[in-house]
Protein backbone atom coordinates (compact mmCIF):
# COMPACT_ATOMS: atom_id res chain seq x y z
CA UNK A 1 0.00 0.00 0.00
CA UNK A 2 1.82 3.30 -1.27
CA UNK A 3 1.83 6.14 1.44
CA UNK A 4 -0.53 8.75 1.13
CA UNK A 5 1.24 11.20 3.98
CA UNK A 6 -1.71 10.83 5.76
CA UNK A 7 -1.83 9.25 9.71
CA UNK A 8 -2.13 5.67 10.01
CA UNK A 9 -5.87 4.76 11.68
CA UNK A 10 -8.43 7.04 12.60
CA UNK A 11 -7.62 9.74 15.22
CA UNK A 12 -7.71 8.92 19.18
CA UNK A 13 -11.22 9.90 20.45
CA UNK A 14 -10.91 13.37 22.70
CA UNK A 15 -9.98 12.37 26.21
CA UNK A 16 -7.72 9.17 25.59
CA UNK A 17 -4.28 9.44 25.34
CA UNK A 18 -1.76 7.07 24.30
CA UNK A 19 -0.37 6.38 28.16
CA UNK A 20 -0.08 7.83 31.17
CA UNK A 21 1.37 11.72 31.04
CA UNK A 22 1.50 11.93 27.27
CA UNK A 23 -0.84 15.43 28.30
CA UNK A 24 2.46 16.95 29.06
CA UNK A 25 3.63 17.48 25.46
CA UNK A 26 1.12 20.09 25.38
CA UNK A 27 2.36 21.84 28.53
CA UNK A 28 6.10 21.37 26.99
CA UNK A 29 4.87 23.03 23.43
CA UNK A 30 2.71 25.96 25.54
CA UNK A 31 6.39 26.46 27.54
CA UNK A 32 8.79 26.51 24.83
CA UNK A 33 5.73 28.70 22.93
CA UNK A 34 6.49 31.46 25.91
CA UNK A 35 10.06 30.65 25.02
CA UNK A 36 10.26 31.99 22.11
CA UNK A 37 7.82 35.01 22.59
CA UNK A 38 10.65 36.02 25.27
CA UNK A 39 13.22 35.32 22.98
CA UNK A 40 11.62 37.64 20.88
CA UNK A 41 11.18 40.30 23.13
CA UNK A 42 14.79 40.02 24.18
CA UNK A 43 15.97 40.35 20.80
CA UNK A 44 14.27 43.77 20.54
CA UNK A 45 15.21 44.92 23.75
CA UNK A 46 18.62 44.34 23.00
CA UNK A 47 18.45 45.94 19.15
CA UNK A 48 16.45 49.07 20.85
CA UNK A 49 19.17 49.79 23.59
CA UNK A 50 16.70 52.08 25.48
CA UNK A 51 17.55 51.51 29.24
CA UNK A 52 14.23 50.42 30.38
CA UNK A 53 13.90 47.74 27.25
CA UNK A 54 17.45 46.45 28.81
CA UNK A 55 16.01 46.73 32.31
CA UNK A 56 13.24 44.65 31.34
CA UNK A 57 15.59 42.14 29.68
CA UNK A 58 16.55 41.11 33.30
CA UNK A 59 12.98 39.97 33.77
CA UNK A 60 12.50 38.27 30.74
CA UNK A 61 15.76 36.11 31.31
CA UNK A 62 15.00 35.26 34.45
CA UNK A 63 11.69 34.06 33.38
CA UNK A 64 13.01 32.48 30.60
CA UNK A 65 15.72 30.65 32.69
CA UNK A 66 13.05 29.18 34.88
CA UNK A 67 10.79 27.85 32.04
CA UNK A 68 13.87 25.52 30.89
CA UNK A 69 13.97 24.27 33.88
CA UNK A 70 10.41 23.22 33.95
CA UNK A 71 10.71 21.80 30.63
CA UNK A 72 13.51 19.87 31.66
CA UNK A 73 11.54 19.19 34.35
CA UNK A 74 8.64 18.12 31.90
CA UNK A 75 10.74 16.24 30.23
CA UNK A 76 12.21 14.08 33.00
CA UNK A 77 9.06 13.15 33.98
CA UNK A 78 7.74 12.37 30.69
CA UNK A 79 10.72 9.80 30.52
CA UNK A 80 9.87 8.69 33.36
CA UNK A 81 6.19 7.62 32.51
CA UNK A 82 7.21 6.60 29.06
CA UNK A 83 9.54 3.95 30.64
CA UNK A 84 7.10 3.04 33.01
CA UNK A 85 4.83 1.90 30.21
CA UNK A 86 7.00 0.63 28.40
CA UNK A 87 8.17 -1.36 31.43
CA UNK A 88 4.48 -2.95 32.13
CA UNK A 89 3.82 -3.49 28.40
CA UNK A 90 7.05 -6.04 28.60
CA UNK A 91 5.66 -7.75 31.95
CA UNK A 92 2.15 -8.15 30.33
CA UNK A 93 3.86 -9.50 27.25
CA UNK A 94 7.34 -11.02 27.44
CA UNK A 95 7.94 -12.29 24.20
CA UNK A 96 8.23 -8.42 22.89
CA UNK A 97 11.28 -7.72 25.08
CA UNK A 98 14.26 -6.63 23.20
CA UNK A 99 16.86 -9.04 23.36
CA UNK A 100 19.48 -6.79 23.11
CA UNK A 101 20.99 -7.87 19.73
CA UNK A 102 18.26 -5.66 17.88
CA UNK A 103 15.51 -8.24 17.94
CA UNK A 104 12.54 -9.39 20.11
CA UNK A 105 10.54 -5.87 19.33
CA UNK A 106 9.26 -7.31 16.05
CA UNK A 107 7.99 -10.06 17.62
CA UNK A 108 4.36 -8.99 17.95
CA UNK A 109 4.30 -6.93 14.37
CA UNK A 110 5.69 -10.39 12.83
CA UNK A 111 2.72 -12.14 14.45
CA UNK A 112 0.09 -10.01 13.91
CA UNK A 113 0.84 -10.30 10.06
Amino acid sequence: MPDTGSPPGPPEPAGTQPWPGFDKFSAVQGILDRNHALIAEIDQNHASRYPEGLQRNVVLIRELNENLTKVGDLYEELSGAFMQRVSSAQSVNPENRNNGDGTGWETAEREAA
